[in-house]
């Protein structure tokens, strides 16, 4: 019997690892290609993950329920 697992899990790492890389941008070394600065750049647009990813869980938690 297949329980569904893999998407839920699926959504739940996105939303971690949305989180860290938010919280945790001012860690990123910028080094010889300039990688924290290029993530900074990005950070804005890595907002948009959020309402995304309530939106699947949204749909996931409905499709579960009914």
């Amino acid at each position: 019997m297949h329980t569904g697992r893999g998407r839920g899990l699926l959504i739940a790492a996105g939303a971690v690892c949305a989180a860290l890389m938010m919280a945790l941008h001012t860690r990123i070394p910028n080094g010889a290609v300039n990688l924290g600065s290029l993530f900074q750049t990005f950070l804005p647009w890595a907002g948009l993950s959020v309402p995304v990813l309530l939106a699947a869980a949204a749909a996931r938690h409905s499709r579960r329920c009914a």
